[in-house]
């Protein structure tokens, strides 16, 4: 009987307890809110926005820089009682960095090679667009083609030293081919004679769709398999690209801002990425992926 009543009153006291930390969670997140800069109203920043919100059991509030104008949004992150700030993609990223706002919380995503802007010491946590070496590995098997990994800026090196550590660790037959300007486009043909693969990572160069046209005919008239890193490439006729994964990103922003705010703990992560393969422009390279 005795040990009846004291499960009971242990039971209950559990239950008290249980509901005074939903009530403390509840009122927390009443008082916790979140403003978020977009660098610009562009699809992939936008939709990272909005899951971003959607996952956060808490208010979010939206402004986009390019609308609204630098001056003004410092003026409403100034004022604002949110405690909470987060940049989407580096634009919005690099003017919050620069901003001495007393007493709140910065965060980053969707912000490509953090680490040329100091990011890790100016917020309390970032995910970074960086495309993981491992998920190259992906996307060249089964194969064990000779793989050839272009860039133009001298200033990634740090993130070229990751690539060729993971490709060394996995036996991949690699080699690095630094194109210092549009003009070594001449001599591509020849320097891609002896790989299968070519990847390409995000890198200033690649931001002209000239270039991005010319490296794809050139590796497909010599039968090459290009691996790009966004749907533009596929567009262009690339057989493999890297694509990030916007909607999954805002969901991975969301949890290490509450894994934040739980343990004051920043795990560092990369964005969402899906690899997407082109089986008809395979065969129409006669080249065996695997």
């Amino acid at each position: 009987m005795e040990k009846q009543i004291k499960i009971k009153i242990i039971t209950f006291i559990l239950g008290v307890l249980y509901t005074i930390l939903i009530l403390q969670t509840t009122a927390l997140s009443k008082k916790m809110c979140l403003d978020i800069i977009i660098s610009a109203d562009l699809r992939p920043y936008i939709e990272t926005a909005e899951s971003v919100k959607e996952e956060l059991s808490f208010k979010s509030n939206l402004y986009f820089l390019n609308i609204e104008g630098e001056d003004h949004i410092k003026k409403i992150l100034e004022r604002s009682s949110c405690k909470l700030i987060l940049g989407v993609g580096y634009k919005a990223s690099f003017f919050i960095s620069k901003l001495k706002l007393t007493g709140k919380y910065k965060f980053y995503t969707l912000v490509l090679y953090p680490f040329l802007y100091n990011f890790d010491e100016k917020f309390v946590c970032g995910i970074k667009l960086d495309i993981p070496p491992e998920l190259m590995l992906k996307a060249l098997q089964p194969s064990k083609g000779r793989v050839a990994v272009i860039f133009s800026d001298k200033t990634l090196y740090p993130y070229i030293k990751n690539i060729i550590q993971t490709f060394k660790e996995h036996n991949v037959k690699f080699e690095i081919i630094r194109i210092s300007s549009t003009k070594a486009l001449k001599n591509l043909a020849e320097k891609i004679k002896k790989f299968k693969y070519i990847i390409l990572i995000p890198d200033p160069i690649f931001s002209s769709e000239e270039i991005i046209k010319s490296i794809i005919t050139i590796s497909t008239l010599n039968r090459k398999i290009v691996i790009g890193f966004n749907r533009y490439f596929l567009k262009r006729g690339a057989p493999i690209s890297i694509i990030a994964d916007y909607k999954q990103t805002g969901k991975t922003t969301a949890e290490m801002i509450n894994y934040y705010l739980k343990t004051k703990l920043c795990v560092k992560k990369t964005a969402s990425y899906k690899v997407i393969i082109q089986e008809n422009i395979l065969r129409m390279l006669h080249v065996e992926h695997k």
